[in-house]
């Protein structure tokens, strides 16, 4: 509100806050207020300004706030009715700032959170105790932002306590300097992290071939060795004659000889049938 009415009147802010213009006139040696009739020009000019002030105020106002102020006569009560109903009276604005105060004492840097964040956090408690007529210095809220960072910044805050003039260095600055040392920290950050991952991928990659190396070499050496035997046992025809002579005794199992009636051969086989052929033979000599 004062800003606007600065801009476009700024004898109405002058009104707004030592109270409206009231054209006097002495009689009987006392000062009383004019009667309207008797209002000359630069009396209303003085009234005029009074009115621009009441109207620039409610214009600014919601209809709830409106009707808070509308039975007010003057732009200093006005002032005053809204500054009760949002500010409290002296007693309430007190404790406000109390409050405040203690927030602002005991405010430090979270972990893990941004310049840009912990500054919007401190702003706002700043900003609520300058609306209260509670202002701190700049020297003071540039001590208080570096007494703040967290350990981190630790190396930070030392350079900049000793490089620059705390009761010239401007807050803005100190912000700015800050987050620029934030932005190369993550960059510096990010090729480090990169470079790990290089090397990680690397050295598992390097693992990786000497462990595909180790299983060739063992892989050629029992393929050498299998080779090798294949060929011995069938040089020596040692398969085709355990898988015949398996084949042959498995297929006999179950055959069942008619002259002896026993298992395991057949008729043309049966020792019996043998024996009766070589004495057919020695009887016919």
């Amino acid at each position: 509100m004062k800003v606007f009415m600065l801009a476009n009147e700024p004898k109405a802010w002058i009104v707004t806050m030592k109270g409206p213009y009231l054209p006097m006139k002495v009689a009987r040696e006392n000062e009383v207020p004019k009667e309207e009739v008797e209002w000359n020009d630069e009396d209303l000019e003085k009234i005029k300004i009074n009115n621009k002030a009441i109207n620039m105020f409610q214009c600014a106002l919601n209809p709830t706030e409106f009707n808070r102020v509308f039975r007010c006569g003057t732009i200093k009560e006005m002032r005053g009715m809204f500054e009760v109903t949002h500010e409290g009276t002296s007693q309430v604005k007190e404790s406000k700032i109390n409050g405040l105060i203690h927030m602002y004492e005991l405010f430090k840097m979270k972990p893990e959170e941004s310049i840009k964040e912990m500054y919007t956090r401190f702003n706002d408690i700043v900003t609520n105790l300058k609306a209260l007529d509670k202002v701190y210095p700049n020297q003071e809220l540039v001590r208080k932002i570096l007494r703040s960072l967290s350990k981190v910044w630790e190396a930070k805050r030392t350079a900049i306590e000793e490089a620059k003039n705390l009761n010239t260095f401007r807050l803005d600055d100190l912000i700015g300097n800050l987050m620029t040392y934030e932005i190369d920290i993550k960059v510096d950050g990010g090729v480090e992290v990169v470079e790990k991952k290089k090397n990680v991928a690397f050295k598992a990659s390097n693992q990786k071939e000497e462990n595909e190396d180790d299983a060739y070499n063992g892989e050629d050496i029992s393929a050498l060795i299998s080779r090798e035997v294949r060929r011995f046992m069938k040089k020596k025809n040692f398969k085709s004659k355990l898988a015949k002579g398996d084949e042959g005794e498995s297929s006999k199992k179950n055959v069942k000889c008619y002259n002896c009636i026993k298992m395991g051969h057949y008729r043309n086989e049966c020792p019996k049938l043998k024996k009766g052929e070589k004495k057919d033979k020695k009887s016919m000599k």
